[in-house]
């Protein structure tokens, strides 16, 4: 999902592989391993989104504003990001107004 994300609006940003990069290495991942799935982002984005728009995803606070965070490494949000966002929080079944709050807060926590 996190890959997926840096990938949505087709603009990869410095600061969305070096979240992706981090977020890896502190699940113990091998450089060779984060390589591996930013590439895979890369070069099959459809093929990803389709993948994970079929997947479930367990209610997980944390890893919902991981999400939001990639989203705003950039600084912008695209249309294809929020809907994306959207789907994830969907899956797992935040709703609109919990979503938004999480997004608040996080774009918050950044500009500190």
């Amino acid at each position: 999902w996190l890959s997926a994300m840096m990938v949505i609006d087709k603009n990869i940003h410095i600061n969305e592989l070096k979240f992706i990069a981090d977020y890896g290495f502190k699940l113990g991942l091998k450089k060779t391993e984060i390589e591996q799935i930013i590439h895979m982002a890369k070069d099959q984005p459809d093929n990803l989104r389709n993948l994970l728009a079929d997947s479930a995803l367990p209610k997980n606070e944390e890893f919902m504003r991981m999400l939001i965070r990639v989203v705003y490494a950039d600084g912008k949000i695209a249309p294809e990001e929020l809907n994306f966002l959207k789907l994830a929080a969907k899956k797992m079944q935040y709703d609109e107004s919990e979503l938004k709050n999480l997004m608040t807060e996080e774009m918050k926590a950044l500009k500190k």
